[in-house]
């Protein structure tokens, strides 16, 4: 249960009956009464209880009322004095009231509800007074609250856009350039103030070529809804030419009106040149690529003229080695040799016709790591001769012999296997 609060009243006369009367009265309004006899206690108590309310009389001793209104404009400004005086002195009721009395009432009191009326039109005044200063107070904290919550939300955004590295402007419906960062002069070579100042700047320095573009763009940009993205050519201050990526979008307010466009313009040359340089170099190697394709197709070709020409000459070699070699070789195996003769002859009739067969590189291959008398053996073994009979041939020991056929075996992989030497040797020719 919420506690009432009874309010002081503190009152000031030096006339006793004036005291007992309200001492009697006050407490019957709800009002817990403090007294004093003249101005001095008065203030003492008054600074001690800080009452809120005072009566007070004009004429005591030591400190009359007049100094008692000053002291409380000075102690406590809010709090209401009502004056009640036996003096019938217009000018002293004017001064009163000039020194800051709420009202003034004059005695002896003929109807104490003027009293009342007075005291509680007096304490809420006060307390309408004491609330509206809360409020004011209230809502000047929260308009500093909010203003410092503004300042720092435009000094951030303020600070996002000042700082940027892109430059960051703002079009009016009217285009009209509302903000523009400071980059504009890093891009441009023009500075914020001189777009602010020429709005037709920002078309004057987009490349001639590209110009149409950026003008419509600009005519139709009150009319589109949506973010729209454009690359175009400028000429800075100075003359140099810049590629721009730009990007904008719509800005509307809280009902939906439309305040124009933010823009976003970057500096995209470097990006553009390493374009363009790698688009040379794709060119350049397309012309590449087609300048090998070509080489392969004439190497393809000579190649093929070359395996032509080579079967040409092994055809030739081998007519001119039947016409001019076999048939002597025919006629020496006619004659009555050695056995061992015989047997070199036939190493050396297919050892002829096997250089000259175009489709027959295997054995030349696998002879490669043979040396010249294990390459004799191997041929003997081929030709179906035993190990006795190549023995005889070559005048070592059949022991020797069969220590060519394990290095042979060796070299040509067929170690722990079960291949038969002849056969693989065959299978060469």
């Amino acid at each position: 249960m919420k506690k009432t609060i009874t309010p002081k009243i503190l009152v000031i006369d030096d006339e006793a009956s004036i005291r007992n009367l309200l001492a009697r009265y006050l407490p019957k309004l709800q009002f817990q009464a403090l007294f004093a006899q003249d101005g001095i206690e008065g203030l003492e108590l008054a600074e001690k209880e800080v009452p809120e309310l005072v009566i007070t009389d004009l004429y005591m001793q030591r400190m009359d009322g007049f100094a008692v209104l000053k002291e409380m404009g000075h102690l406590h400004p809010d709090t209401p004095v009502v004056v009640l005086s036996g003096a019938n002195d217009m000018d002293a009721a004017i001064k009163a009231l000039r020194l800051g009395a709420w009202d003034y009432l004059r005695k002896p009191l003929e109807k104490l509800a003027i009293l009342r009326n007075t005291l509680t039109k007096a304490l809420e005044r006060a307390h309408l007074i004491k609330e509206n200063r809360r409020y004011q107070e209230h809502l000047e904290r929260m308009v500093s609250e909010k203003t410092a919550a503004i300042r720092a939300g435009e000094l951030r955004f303020r600070t996002m856009a000042e700082f940027a590295h892109d430059w960051e402007c703002w079009l009016s419906p009217k285009g009209e350039v509302v903000y523009s960062s400071p980059s504009c002069e890093r891009i441009t070579g023009y500075t914020a103030s001189e777009f602010q100042a020429r709005p037709e700047l920002m078309v004057d320095i987009v490349h001639t070529a590209d110009r149409p573009m950026v003008v419509q763009h600009l005519a139709e940009m009150a009319a589109r809804k949506e973010s729209c993205h454009l690359e175009f050519r400028i000429v800075t201050r100075d003359g140099a030419m810049r590629w721009i990526s730009h990007n904008c979008r719509p800005v509307h307010d809280g009902g939906g009106g439309f305040l124009g466009r933010r823009m976003s313009n970057r500096d995209i040359t470097r990006r553009k040149r390493y374009e363009n340089d790698l688009e040379l170099q794709q060119q350049e190697l397309l012309q590449q690529s087609k300048h090998l394709e070509r080489a392969n197709h004439a190497l393809k070709a000579m190649l093929d003229h070359r395996d032509i020409e080579r079967q040409s000459i092994e055809a030739s070699m081998l007519a001119n080695l039947k016409r001019h070699v076999f048939p002597y070789i025919e006629q020496l195996a006619a004659m009555r040799l050695s056995p061992k003769a015989h047997s070199f002859l036939q190493i050396i009739r297919t050892n002829i016709e096997e250089l000259v067969t175009p489709m027959n590189p295997t054995l030349s291959t696998a002879y490669q790591s043979l040396t010249p008398v294990e390459t004799t053996v191997a041929d003997l073994i081929r030709l179906g001769k035993g190990t006795k009979e190549i023995a005889s041939l070559q005048n070592v020991s059949p022991r020797t012999v069969a220590i060519h056929r394990n290095k042979i075996r060796k070299k040509l992989g067929l170690v722990n296997s079960k291949t038969n030497l002849q056969t693989y040797l065959q299978s060469l020719s």
